[in-house]
């Protein structure tokens, strides 16, 4: 599994990744051991979701904010951009931003970017690599702009708390089921 994603002096990311043999001995293997493909450049701020085998990391930010996408294999410890494959409305540059798995969809929420904090709901399909906003398809008020808010997914609902707004206020609320307000949106029940 993986451990870490450290960005390394400016251009290099490191993913450590703790293998366990069925004797339970473990090692380390970092950037040079094993791991191939194209990965993504040095980085803060972007958080990984999993789903099945995989890792997803979407924008973050280095000396600008990002909105790139990548896949990471933990099977093959191949990483793969995704960003010139996927089509739809791409989510604009951000980092501090809410990421979870749907069935089968990447959920991003709020976020950073630059001077602009965000309160946008996008999915991503990853069996037709297709983006899509979603925010206008919500019912109700929106949670207000922010960025490095908690973000999870439970038992059919995303819950999004705190976080910063754009003034750097700290923010004390608490939001939850913003799928279920969705236009549409039926929720998994298994």
């Amino acid at each position: 599994f993986i451990s870490a994603l450290r960005p390394m002096k400016k251009t290099l990311v490191i993913v450590m990744v703790l293998l366990a043999d069925a004797a339970k001995q473990r090692s380390w293997l970092g950037p040079n051991n094993m791991i191939s493909g194209t990965s993504p450049s040095a980085r803060g701020f972007s958080p990984f979701v999993t789903l099945g085998d995989n890792l997803y990391l979407f924008g973050g930010y280095n000396a600008a904010d990002l909105n790139d996408i990548y896949k990471f294999d933990a099977n093959n410890l191949t990483w793969t951009s995704l960003t010139n494959f996927v089509r739809g409305i791409t989510p604009p540059v951000r980092d501090s931003h809410g990421f979870g798995v749907y069935n089968g969809k990447l959920i991003l929420f709020g976020g950073y970017g630059g001077t602009n904090g965000h309160n946008d709901l996008y999915t991503l399909d990853l069996a037709s690599l297709t983006w899509a906003d979603v925010t206008n398809a919500v019912q109700g008020d929106p949670p207000p702009s922010r960025y490095g808010a908690g973000f999870a997914y439970c038992k059919g609902h995303f819950f999004v708390t705190g976080g910063y707004d754009l003034s750097g206020q700290t923010l004390d609320d608490y939001w939850h089921d913003l799928l279920e307000r969705i236009v549409g949106y039926a929720p998994r029940t298994s």
